[in-house]
């Protein structure tokens, strides 16, 4: 049974009254949400029609020039009205750039959000019209910066925005902070929202880092367990005591490993340290984590002072290693972002 709140037509809007092709844009659908308020069971995705000029999108879009008048099946038919349907595309957006392409500017947006100019961005990169944003880019951009740009879907749909409009610094930004803050239940819609091979190289980083982080504290339980597989081809002797009395030593390690196993699951750390990027943690979470372990062992003797500040000694470059974390351009998207920069007025300077 349909849904009572469905319009049965699409509300059309008039670009240009003597405009000869009717665009139906959209698809009349309910959009039921199972996940999030429960007071919210579903909405309305409502189709538009907007009657506008050929020739002005023509001219205006290049990918619109051939759909309209390369032979197409959207070309005007012999007789009878020229309508095309476009059920892919989000009416508000739509309407957007037919009122800039129709010069109706007092309908386009001063104040804008993320979820609207993504919507916009994508709609410009598909028919080739990012030119045409170059009076509000600028503008755009700045609002959606201060409103959401430390939020991590945001962060998602943000980069994309600056690829389309070539937005270079803000865009090698958003894909540092992403690579620190990348949530393991968000990385399919990481890669269906970034350029190509883009998302691989964010993932890359994160799991690298992490690795990094977790490297110092992975080789001392090693030692302290008596199964460093490193110690023979780095010359060092198994464990991390260095008394020569392998009672006292082994002692010692033990003493170790148990309180730095009590410090790391007060963390959330151990024992599998691999699973912190599995269970969805964060560069920053991970470094955090790592900054807040205290650990508190008891010496034995003097002798053994050295042996408890090697171990404090093995997260002393958390900053470091976060801090060295970079996202670097290809020589390919340093040439897509000249393009794109030229087109919207942000390019580099």
């Amino acid at each position: 049974m349909p849904c009572p709140g469905l319009p049965s037509e699409p509300a059309t809007v008039v670009f240009d009254d003597d405009g000869d092709l009717v665009l139906n844009v959209g698809s009349t659908k309910c959009v039921r949400y199972p996940f999030g308020d429960a007071q919210v069971t579903h909405s309305h995705n409502v189709a538009s029609a907007f009657r506008v000029c050929s020739r002005s999108m023509a001219r205006a879009s290049p990918v619109w020039k051939r759909m309209l008048f390369g032979g197409f099946a959207e070309s005007k038919p012999p007789s009878g009205d020229w309508v095309v349907n476009l059920p892919d595309d989000l009416p508000q957006s739509m309407s957007t750039l037919l009122g800039i392409v129709h010069a109706k500017f007092d309908d386009v947006p001063q104040t804008i959000g993320v979820q609207e100019l993504f919507d916009i961005a994508v709609l410009a990169d598909k028919y080739d019209l990012t030119h045409l944003l170059k009076p509000w880019a600028r503008l755009w951009l700045d609002q959606v910066w201060e409103n959401g740009s430390k939020q991590y879907l945001s962060a998602i749909l943000q980069l994309w925005i600056t690829w389309v409009l070539g937005d270079q610094s803000r865009f090698v930004a958003f894909a540092h902070y992403l690579a620190l803050n990348m949530q393991s239940e968000y990385p399919f819609k990481l890669s269906l929202f970034t350029p190509p091979d883009v998302a691989d190289r964010i993932i890359k980083i994160h799991h690298v880092t992490i690795a990094k982080l977790l490297r110092p504290w992975e080789e001392v339980i090693f030692q302290l367990s008596g199964e460093d597989p490193y110690a023979a081809s780095n010359g060092r002797r198994r464990g991390r005591c260095s008394l020569s009395d392998n009672d006292k030593a082994s002692e010692c390690n033990m003493l170790l490993l148990r309180y730095l196993k009590r410090s790391f699951r007060k963390a959330h750390l151990y024992p599998e340290f691999a699973r912190s990027i599995m269970l969805g943690k964060t560069v920053c979470t991970v470094a955090q984590n790592l900054k807040s372990i205290i650990i508190q062992t008891p010496v034995l003797d003097s002798d053994h002072e050295g042996c408890h500040r090697l171990m404090k000694e093995a997260g002393s470059e958390i900053d470091q290693i976060v801090g060295n974390v970079k996202f670097t351009l290809t020589e390919a998207e340093l040439t897509h972002f000249r393009a794109q920069g030229l087109k919207t007025g942000l390019g580099q300077k």
